[in-house]
């Protein structure tokens, strides 16, 4: 019994070594093929001329000037409330410090 798990245990190893030697083969064999064919498209591109283009000259647009801001009466409101919130807080502080 334990004489033939062992040659059942080799055997499957055996079997698992010959398919990964059997992969590393196909893969070696498929990367040398499209390494040739890669070095076949190279000497047709080699074979073939480059043709010259020429770019059109740039064109720059004049740009208009961007009219300032225009403060709209929402956001002056903001600005002016803001303001006063600021100058509110500024005060207590200076009370809480004066009147310790």
């Amino acid at each position: 019994e334990e004489l033939r798990k062992r040659e059942e245990e080799q055997r499957r190893i055996a079997i698992e070594a010959s398919r990964k030697v059997q992969e590393t083969r196909q893969a070696r064999e498929t990367e040398e093929k499209r390494l040739k064919l890669r070095m076949v498209e190279l000497e047709k591109a080699k074979k073939v001329p480059e043709k010259k283009v020429s770019a059109p000259p740039p064109v720059f647009k004049k740009e208009e000037p961007v009219p300032p801001p225009t403060t709209t009466p929402r956001i002056l409101f903001l600005k002016i409330a803001i303001a006063i919130t600021l100058i509110l807080i500024n005060i207590l502080i200076w009370k809480a410090l004066i009147f310790r």
